[in-house]
């Protein structure tokens, strides 16, 4: 059955031209959540950009999901890849997958932050003939945990 768009949905879809389908209700860390996958093609794609280590980069077509709870309708999760990478660009493909959170920072209040983050990347890498490529796959996973507030005082001292 299909699911009524958020409004948060709406402005992205106008904003940033991504298509998104409602794909399920769920739950992620107790939390309902409803997951929409996404489309955002490569044309339309402004703002993420893949770089390799030969200089090369590429505005990627992108697809994944975006995992957002119902009635306060934040992110929880994004998962995104690229598809349709160019053949001669050193990454095959690869994935990430960033989680969120509300996060108490003391007086200054709660905040949707990241908790964890993790990158998967399959890179090309050429033999001396270039005859033969070989396929090596890295991860990267990055946990945020102990944020705290920052404060600072400061007072401007003319010169004399």
């Amino acid at each position: 059955m299909p699911h009524p768009k958020l409004r948060s949905i709406e402005r992205m879809e106008g904003a940033i031209a991504v298509e998104f389908k409602f794909r399920k209700e769920t739950t992620l860390r107790a939390r309902p959540a409803l997951v929409y996958q996404f489309h955002l093609a490569a044309d339309k794609n402004k703002f993420w950009t893949i770089y390799d280590d030969r200089n090369g980069s590429v505005k990627a077509e992108l697809r994944g999901e975006l995992w957002i709870e119902p009635l306060t309708e934040k992110v929880l999760r994004l998962q995104m890849e690229p598809v349709n990478l160019p053949p001669q660009f050193e990454i095959k493909g690869g994935s990430t997958v960033i989680d969120c959170a509300e996060i108490g920072l003391g007086d200054a209040g709660v905040f949707l932050l990241p908790t964890s983050s993790q990158t998967n990347a399959c890179i090309r890498e050429y033999e001396v003939d270039c005859l033969r490529t070989t396929l090596t796959c890295i991860s990267n996973v990055i946990t945020f945990q102990n944020c705290h507030k920052f404060t600072a005082r400061t007072r401007v001292v003319p010169v004399q």
